[in-house]
């Protein structure tokens, strides 16, 4: 809904520190040490080392937001917070999407700043150089952060990739390679589903170090394995009859075509990421979306799919039929080289 009057607007500005509010009762854990009953603001403040004022204006922020109640000077789980919070993502799922978010806002509350930074280096060839994603840096700089991130992304993906071994054709395909698959978990579902398949996740070192730890307990752990690299600049390995890519939204034609030559003849480049329709799913959270990556890339958008249609045509592929996926806004694209070579299942 937009701003309609002066003090819609004053609350907007005040809204970060509602969000740093919420973001760090997620990210210290608040929430899980009030499931069982409630406590005093005292107890609370000594658990968790927390200047007792402080502590209790803090809870009272909290209680105003719906997420706590209060009576006297204790403190428990509202409904919403055990429905929308505790029942629905873990404890450390939760714990970095609050850091995602905190280092996200930390950004946004210096826009005006970024909005105005120097436009990132060219290449020789006039196109902006390729930056990897805060995050990426830091899980590039810590295993601890990386492990973290991909046990979360394991969890949260999981339906999706439920969601796309259903929908999948392997259609005797042999081998798979899963570009910036982090924990691996979509190409674990497909390995499931599929006994004939091996996979082989591409991610940077310490992802790879963390989806082996995940794969080495399940089943399928001799049927997977990990490759280290920045997919955008290093080579990649050839030879697969299926590569897959997602939600990974790097879609340069230089991309696709580099993704295309790792395929075999008859071998088909899997896309699975959200596209929206425009008008009333044109979201502020999307936008906000866009406008991040720009500043990165001052000359970022989010593709159609008819314009990646046409760089898989570019890449020499032929674009097959769009499957709707259940899960979400997402779809999978599918495009073949060459004819089919592959033995019928």
């Amino acid at each position: 809904m937009g701003l309609r009057t002066i003090d819609d607007i004053h609350e907007l500005m005040a809204a970060p520190r509602q969000a740093a509010v919420l973001i760090a009762a997620l990210e210290l854990g608040l929430f899980w040490r009030l499931k069982d009953r409630p406590l005093s603001s005292a107890v609370i403040a000594q658990e968790m080392k927390i200047p007792p004022r402080r502590c209790h204006h803090w809870l009272r922020l909290l209680a105003t937001m719906n997420l706590l109640e209060q009576e006297g000077d204790h403190f428990g789980l509202s409904p919403l917070a055990r429905a929308a919070i505790l029942d629905i993502h873990t404890q450390e799922a939760w714990k970095l999407l609050a850091i995602d978010a905190a280092e996200n806002l930390e950004d946004s509350l210096f826009l005006a700043q970024h909005l105005r930074d120097a436009n990132p280096e060219k290449d020789s060839a006039g196109q902006f150089r390729y930056q990897l994603d805060p995050y990426v840096q830091k899980m590039e700089a810590d295993l601890d952060r990386a492990r973290l991130f991909s046990q979360t992304l394991y969890e949260l993906h999981t339906p999706l990739a439920q969601d796309v071994a259903a929908a999948l054709e392997v259609n005797g395909a042999r081998s798979l390679m899963d570009v910036g698959g982090g924990s691996g978990v979509v190409s674990l579902a497909l390995l499931r589903k599929h006994p004939e398949l091996k996979a082989t996740v591409v991610d940077i070192a310490n992802v790879c170090i963390a989806g082996r730890e995940i794969a080495d307990k399940l089943p399928e752990q001799d049927r997977i394995s990990y490759y280290p690299a920045n997919f955008v600049e290093d080579e990649l390995p050839k030879g697969f009859d299926i590569v897959l890519k997602c939600d990974v939204s790097i879609f340069d034609d230089t991309i696709l075509a580099k993704l295309a030559g790792s395929l075999n003849e008859g071998g088909r480049l899997v896309i699975v990421d959200r596209w929206f329709d425009m008008g009333e799913k044109e979201t502020a959270r999307r936008l906000a979306f866009v406008l991040s990556k720009s500043l990165r890339n001052p000359e970022y958008s989010l593709r159609s799919l008819e314009d990646i249609g046409a760089g898989l045509t570019k890449a020499g592929l032929t674009v097959e039929p769009i499957v709707e996926l259940p899960y979400g806004s997402w779809k999978m694209i599918q495009a073949r080289k060459g004819v089919s070579s592959l033995p019928k299942p």
